[in-house]
């Protein structure tokens, strides 16, 4: 089997996971908020002064990466627990993604530059790569779903990375 035999088979369920498409559409709205308020440049000026609190500003981020660290859980489960645990994992996995974005915004309301750029636009679109996922479409082409794993992990990665390397210069530069 080659990969233009794989690619062009394009199965496609008759229904779509309602439940994904959910996910899909809260995930799509809280994203366009939260690029709208960044790029209009409207701030709510009292998380404005609590993002500008040292204290707070170390609380939120740990809160962010304990929710990044609970997010790799389902890598981590993927192959060593029952199909009924993997389910309930997986579902809370695609719950607390688009959820997730609110707790960034909370400990930073806007894009910033540089490295804290390339961060928002990487958290944000492993959060996009997570609302195309096969199932919430009905698509059942592996080639598809292949690609899309790897892209959605390859993001998660990116993003974790540039993460831990911004916690360090947080701290050492702080």
């Amino acid at each position: 089997m080659n990969i233009s035999s794989i690619a062009n088979n394009d199965k496609v369920e008759k229904t779509v996971n309602k439940n994904g498409m959910f996910h899909v559409f809260f995930g799509l709205l809280v994203i366009t908020a939260y690029c709208a308020q960044a790029v209009s440049e409207w701030q709510w000026e009292y998380l404005y002064l609590l993002q500008e609190n040292f204290i707070y500003k170390q609380v939120s981020g740990f809160v962010l990466v304990a929710a990044v660290l609970w997010q790799w859980r389902l890598y981590v489960y993927r192959h060593k627990i029952i199909s009924d645990s993997r389910r309930k994992i997986l579902n809370s996995h695609e719950i607390f993604g688009p959820l997730s974005l609110i707790l960034f915004y909370l400990h930073s309301a806007e894009f910033g530059f540089a490295l804290q750029l390339v961060l928002s636009i990487s958290y944000i679109s492993t959060i996009l790569s997570g609302l195309v996922k096969p199932n919430s479409w009905g698509i059942r082409n592996r080639f598809y779903i292949n690609v899309w794993l790897v892209v959605h992990v390859l993001s998660a990665t990116l993003m974790t990375n540039l993460a831990i390397y911004h916690i360090y210069i947080s701290y050492w530069y702080g």
